[in-house]
């Protein structure tokens, strides 16, 4: 039921306003109860996916429940615990789940503060701290499943050059698996559509969510979170200076979080030109 949520939230941006409401409040009444750790990321995740879906609306809620401190105070404990043998993150473990958790916070980050609740409007460095801590996680996860799909691909190359009968009766097996899991998450986003009564009759009309390739996409898979980072604090020093000063402050006496945002918005200059690269190449 969870991931329903998510998927209504992000595949309906703009389109489920009054839905964010008994949404959020359902999220925060079963986080309350729940000792599950993985249910736990599910349902902030609700919230995180409600407050990048309409940020000021999804604060009110929680500003209305009395519940700004708690929730985000109980966030930051989840983002910024990491398991102790491998010193990732404890909670949030999918690439997917921290961009989520990113791009929330960096919507709280792009609003202006007289647009936030004391709580928030004061906390602006704790919101940075938490951003760069996910955004780092994730950096480095992305960079190990490349490394490793890079070697499964070699592997898959000599071994098929050796012996083809197994091999093949193994890819029709996780070919198998990978097709369940997505027709799962089609069912999932038809049935989202139907709480809006937008059920359509052609199948066909599942492809502009999800491609045929063996990953399930997403609405926010086109958000180039690193990127956005970089242009939030860009436009921070003219639209809010006194905001810029404030962060700059805390970052100067915080080197690990100063050399991780470094780190992360020179991966975003990387990303950037990269970009510019692929787009001039396709323009020829």
């Amino acid at each position: 039921a969870a991931r329903l949520l998510h998927v209504v939230l992000q595949v309906c941006r703009g389109h489920v306003d009054r839905w964010v409401e008994p949404y959020v409040k359902l999220a925060m009444l079963k986080l309350a109860t729940t000792e599950s750790a993985h249910l736990k990321d599910s349902l902030v995740c609700i919230v995180a996916n409600a407050i990048y879906y309409n940020p000021i609306l999804a604060i009110q809620v929680l500003s209305a429940a009395g519940a700004v401190q708690s929730f985000f105070s109980g966030w930051f404990a989840m983002i910024m615990v990491n398991r102790v043998k491998t010193g990732r993150m404890k909670h949030f473990r999918r690439i997917h789940d921290k961009k989520v958790v990113a791009l929330a916070l960096m919507s709280i980050l792009a609003l202006p503060e007289q647009s936030l609740p004391q709580e928030l409007a004061a906390s602006s460095h704790l919101l940075l701290a938490g951003v760069v801590h996910v955004m780092s996680s994730m950096k480095e996860q992305e960079e190990m499943a490349l490394a490793e799909a890079d070697e499964d691909e070699d592997d898959e190359g000599e071994e098929a050059d050796e012996e083809e009968g197994p091999e093949e009766e193994a890819d029709e097996d996780n070919e198998d698996g990978e097709e369940e899991d997505e027709e799962y998450m089609k069912k999932l986003q038809r049935r989202a559509r139907a709480l809006l009564g937008q059920e359509s009759d052609n199948e066909d009309s599942d492809d502009q969510f999800f491609s045929e390739d063996e990953d399930v996409s997403t609405p926010i898979d086109s958000v180039e979170p690193y990127i956005l980072l970089a242009d939030i604090l860009a436009g921070m020093t003219t639209l809010a200076p006194s905001r810029h000063q404030t962060l700059a402050a805390h970052l100067a006496a915080d080197e690990p979080v100063r050399t991780s945002l470094q780190a992360l918005v020179a991966h975003a200059e990387e990303q950037r030109q990269q970009r510019e690269k692929d787009l001039a190449a396709a323009d020829k």
